[in-house]
Order: structure tokens, then sequence, then C-alpha cells
């Protein structure tokens, strides 16, 4: 649901005249990403859970899927050409963005390849967002600090989390989709240029 509200959004709000819809619709993934997090952040701060957030966030994701569908932006992708240039730059964002991180079947965290020292931060404050009660801000490393870095990337990877992906793909799904929309619109630019 998450991938196709975002390709929606994408279709929805980007003029046709700006770009192909295989790039239009990786657009969405950006703006899902900032204002789902930004909702579900909210929630949390007011008090819900991460799995409201996430609640949330697959809301307005199926509401964006049947507006697409009710307007008929979403026939645009369905030819084979545009899903496959789709499928092409999510697969490649997927095998460079791919962090190495998975967990064995006992629940250990294992992390290698690009994560180096940060990665094992990352999954700690995302699963203390996950398991914690609403508006928690405290560093899960450090008794008695507040969160002083951005923290958004990790309250999504927990809301991911939540929804049942694994630390792998909570931190790695994500950046793929963000990282082929790079590519996508890096291409249009270069066209128009």
């Amino acid at each position: 649901a998450l991938f196709l509200g975002g390709c929606a959004l994408g279709l929805l709000v980007i003029p046709q005249s700006v770009a192909r819809p295989a790039t239009r619709a990786l657009a969405g993934f950006p703006l899902l990403f900032i204002l789902g997090g930004s909702a579900g952040i909210a929630l949390y701060l007011l008090g819900g859970t991460v799995r409201a957030g996430l609640s949330f966030v697959l809301a307005v994701s199926a509401a964006l899927i049947v507006l697409a569908l009710w307007r008929g932006t979403a026939r645009e992708l369905w030819k084979p050409r545009e899903l496959l240039l789709l499928a092409g730059l999510l697969l490649c964002g997927y095998l460079l963005a791919f962090f190495g991180w998975g967990e064995t079947a006992d629940g250990t965290v294992r992390a290698m390849s690009g994560s180096w020292g940060d990665g094992p931060l990352h999954t700690l404050v995302a699963e203390a967002f996950a398991r914690r009660p609403g508006h928690d801000l405290s560093m899960p490393a450090f008794a008695g600090e507040r969160l002083r870095e951005p923290f958004g990337y990790d309250f999504v990877a927990a809301m991911l989390r939540r929804g049942g992906f694994t630390v792998g793909g909570a931190f790695t799904l994500p950046a793929a989709a963000l990282l082929a929309c790079l590519l996508a619109w890096v291409g249009q630019v270069a066209r128009v240029l």
C-alpha cells in the first residue's frame, strides 16, 4: 500500500508536462516519506504510538490510490515501458542502497558492508520509537539525554518495523526508493539540458 500510495501521490501532484509517468510516480516517495513521517511524529508527540502513525500513513496511502484510480491518472503508469523503467530504477536504487542489515531468527541484529559505525545507533533509536509510548524523545543510548539529531528517518523505519518489516527492510527500502527517485530526476534534468 505504501508503494502504490507513493506512486499515486506523485502522479496526482506532479503535472504531466513536467516528466514521464514513471518519474512522476517515483517523486511521490519523498513526498509521502516527508508528509507521512511528519504526521507520524506529530501523532507520537501528542501521545500516540508509532503504530498509530503507521495506520494514518496507510489510510492516506489507500485514499491516494483510490483518488488516482478515480481520476484515471493511474492508467498512465500501466504501460509496459513505464513499468519497466519504474522497476529498473527501483532495482538500481535497492542494489545501491542495500546496507547489509539483517536479523537472525533469534532477533539478533547484524550490520555489514556500508552501515559503518552509526548503523547500530540508528537501529537502537528506531527500536526505541517502536517500543516506547508516545512523546518520549529521550536518547536510548545515554540515560537522561534527549535526542539531538534529526530522527525522521529512524522514525519512519520504526513505523515500518511496526508494520512487520525486518530491520534491513525498514532501513533499506525507503533509502532505495529515495535513491531511485533521485536517479530518475537526474535523468530527467539531463534530458532537458
